[in-house]
């Protein structure tokens, strides 16, 4: 899940396997009509790879603006999270 902060677009891409993180950033990246400044991951592996690193400095977010969430404690990543958690919630009621 993407958020853009400024106007609270969220994008939501289901992807099969965690190979596939390069391909969704691609696609999101192209979908945003403002250059992100920060991009913010949690800390799994898939996002430590020089594949997605250098996509990033494509798209000008160097190593300083790529940041990583707490691992443990997901409420403290921001609105994504919470973002999340809200989402989550709607559609498990819905299925209720």
């Amino acid at each position: 899940m993407m958020v853009r902060r400024e106007t609270q677009f969220a994008h939501i891409q289901l992807h099969a396997t965690k190979d596939e993180i390069v391909q969704v950033f691609k696609l999101v990246l192209q979908m945003l009509t403002k250059q992100p400044l920060t991009i913010k991951l949690d800390c799994a592996p898939e996002y430590h790879t020089p594949e997605l690193l250098s996509l990033f400095t494509e798209y000008g977010v160097t190593g300083k603006e790529v940041r990583h969430g707490n691992e443990h404690y997901q409420a403290k990543n921001g609105m994504v999270e919470i973002f999340g958690d809200t989402l989550g919630r709607g559609l498990r009621e819905a299925l209720l």
